[in-house]
Order: structure tokens, then C-alpha cells, then sequence
């Protein structure tokens, strides 16, 4: 499921279930990440050119997705960077459990749009992506194991 929300106007969220698990096919859990990271960065590329402009402030804009094998949903987002006011950007990584607001995050890359949109396009990153994605997942679950 692919949805666009904007909670009265508050933020841009995307939410996306992931990628279909083809008949007679069994992928490994890291090609799995693989296609589910290239199948979010190209949908996420998509709202950034939407909803993030090239200069000033704006609203967060978010998109998450289910891990598979996992209870966590991870979630991409780009902010205004306030350290870099007329074309900062923002790009983190976060993982939250399923029945919580507990949140891990990280920043990946910050830049213009454009340089974001690049970072994403990028197959040499999606690997950077997939690995702080699977640690924060870890720690996650790390976490709920132990209560």
C-alpha cells in the first residue's frame, strides 16, 4: 500500500508496505532490504520534488514501511537544516517498533534538494541505507527483548 498523508498540514507523510514477494522466488533478507530500500529512495525522490522546495522552511516530509521479518517500521525524513537557512536539507534514517513511539534515528546526508535527491538516486548509497537501517532495527528490537 502506497498512501500520502498531510495531517492538517503539519507534515507531509508517505506510507508504503513494501515490496511484494514474488510467487516461487526466495530472496535473501539482504535482497529483500535491497529491493524495499531502491523501491522507497525512488518513491521518496518522487515527494521530495513535490513537497520539499529548493529555498527556506518547510514541513517535514516523511515516508515509512514495515521491516520485514521485524515488528519495526522504519521511515525516511527530510527537514529544514536551521544551520543552513536558505537551502539546508535534512535527510535521517529512523526505526520505531510497531506498538511505540520510542524512536532510533540518524542523519545520513544534509544538502540542497538536489544533492539529497542525488544521494538517494544512488545505488552506492542504498547500501549505507540498508546497514544503519538493520543496525537501528537491532537496537529496537534489542530494546523490547530485554522488558
Amino acid at each position: 500500500m502506497f498512501q500520502i498523508n498531510n495531517f492538517d498540514n503539519s507534515s507531509n507523510a508517505i506510507s508504503f508496505n513494501g515490496v511484494k514477494k514474488q510467487e516461487g522466488v526466495n530472496l535473501s533478507r539482504n535482497e529483500v532490504m535491497k529491493n524495499l530500500v531502491g523501491d522507497a529512495n525512488d518513491i521518496f525522490v518522487e515527494e521530495i520534488k513535490q513537497y520539499v522546495p529548493e529555498n527556506g522552511k518547510f514541513r517535514p516530509v516523511t515516508f515509512e514501511c514495515n521491516i520485514p521479518g521485524t515488528q519495526n517500521i522504519f521511515f525516511y525524513k527530510v527537514e529544514y537544516d536551521s544551520k543552513n537557512h536558505q537551502t539546508g536539507r535534512r535527510f535521517s534514517v529512523n526505526v520505531r517498533h510497531q506498538n511505540s513511539d520510542r524512536l532510533l534515528s540518524t542523519y545520513i546526508t544534509k544538502g540542497t534538494k538536489a544533492e539529497i535527491m542525488e544521494f538517494l538516486k544512488d545505488k552506492n548509497n542504498h547500501e549505507k541505507i540498508i546497514e544503519t537501517m538493520q543496525k537501528l532495527s537491532d537496537s529496537t528490537d534489542d530494546y523490547y527483548n530485554s522488558l
